[in-house]
């Protein structure tokens, strides 16, 4: 009889324990859902999100067994990576909110006493943590945590914060500018999610729009307004519904065309027409040294004194935007390694560029943000520079 009663306060005591670990990890989840979404926290009650935690426990198990999963219910690593209380907590708010975010108050109230919406929300939250091993099953060559990764975030995160603090809000030339490297260093960010990923190729193809963008950084920053005023003026061209934006954009390609005996195109003009107002292009746009394009305009007088290979690279990752034999086929490790060396160039290349533009607008006046972003870069450089080595070790192998 004794033996019987301590059994069954070893499992109370398991019991409590769970529970008390369950009822930490809710508060430190829930504390995050606070700080993410502000206001809208208060259309998802707390209560039900925890009274919820059980029934999406039992719909994980029940989705493994429909999927013919079973042997992953007691498999410690899978609960541990993909099925943990936190992924559960998190789901049931998002499903929740999705669901109730457009009705009344008492509308929500209603719902969630609903027995038949509690099993559909616990179902359907079940099966996409379940849906989740699929995309585990993706096999990646880096993680969000690897030094290179981490690195190149770093220096991106310091860009924006110091455009955030410095960026005016009236757009002049300088403003117009800094929204390029903003935007650049948040598509390098997008690079780095999919790499960490797995998602290879369809970082190559995210590249290659922050190629375009470092190129487009180099002409605006080497020629100032002489470039920047133009380009944002053309950037008022994509404006098709104004008529008098319309009627300008007709009499400057008729203009265009009459002057240089050359059809150019609307788009080819609206895109690139902006680099006429630049004399070193202009002069060599005469000799049909350049062209209103991308590859034969923009990145060919970008890199005039670059390496060859830096306009290969380009030329490879659109390889990858249309789905050809060669593109399906290719290793993602390979691809994998021509995109990290891409990127982490890109990003070497905008930086560079960027602490050029703030030392000569004076945007580190405070001696802590010039010594931090300085860090960041010294700290990227060094990863680069292992990163290039380990790749060439490899290549040898």
């Amino acid at each position: 009889m004794r033996e019987k009663n301590n059994i069954n306060k070893n499992f109370a005591t398991m019991d409590n324990m769970v529970k008390n670990f369950t009822d930490d990890v809710f508060e430190r989840v829930w504390k995050k859902l606070v700080r993410n979404y502000g206001t809208d926290i208060r259309l998802v009650k707390k209560n039900f999100v925890k009274s919820m935690i059980e029934l999406v426990s039992k719909a994980v198990n029940f989705n493994l067994q429909q999927q013919d999963l079973r042997q992953l219910v007691f498999d410690h690593d899978f609960i541990l990576c993909h099925a943990t209380i936190e992924n559960e907590i998190e789901a049931i708010f998002y499903y929740h909110l999705f669901y109730t975010k457009r009705l009344s108050e008492n509308e929500r109230a209603n719902l969630a006493k609903d027995k038949n919406y509690q099993e559909r929300l616990a179902y359907e939250v079940g099966q996409s943590i379940v849906f989740r091993i699929n995309d585990h099953k993706i096999r990646q060559e880096t993680s969000e945590l690897s030094p290179e990764i981490v690195a190149c975030r770093q220096v991106c995160n310091d860009m924006i914060r110091i455009i955030g603090e410095k960026a005016k809000k009236d757009i002049d030339s300088i403003a117009g500018v800094l929204e390029v490297f903003s935007n650049a260093a948040t598509t390098a960010k997008s690079v780095l999610v999919l790499l960490s990923k797995g998602l290879t190729r369809e970082a190559l193809i995210l590249w290659r729009n922050l190629h375009e963008q470092d190129c487009l950084l180099r002409i605006l920053t080497q020629y100032g307004n002489d470039a920047a005023k133009p380009f944002m003026k053309h950037s008022h061209f994509m404006d098709i519904e104004n008529s008098e934006v319309e009627d300008i954009l007709i009499k400057e390609l008729e203009q265009i065309n009459k002057e240089y005996k050359i059809k150019v195109s609307r788009r080819d003009y609206i895109n690139y027409g902006w680099l006429l107002y630049i004399a070193d292009f202009k002069k060599d746009f005469v000799n049909k040294k350049y062209n209103l394009s991308f590859t034969g305009g923009l990145q060919k007088f970008a890199l005039r004194d670059s390496d060859e290979r830096d306009k290969g690279w380009y030329a490879y990752a659109s390889k990858f935007t249309h789905p050809t034999f060669y593109s399906i086929r290719i290793l993602k490790a390979d691809a994998f390694r021509s995109c990290i060396t891409f990127l982490m160039l890109s990003i070497s290349n905008i930086s560079c560029i960027f602490n050029k533009l703030c030392e000569a607008n004076n945007f580190f006046s405070d001696e802590k943000i010039k010594i931090h972003f300085g860090y960041s870069i010294e700290n990227f450089n060094e990863k680069m520079k292992i990163l290039h080595e380990n790749l060439r070790i490899h290549r040898e192998e």
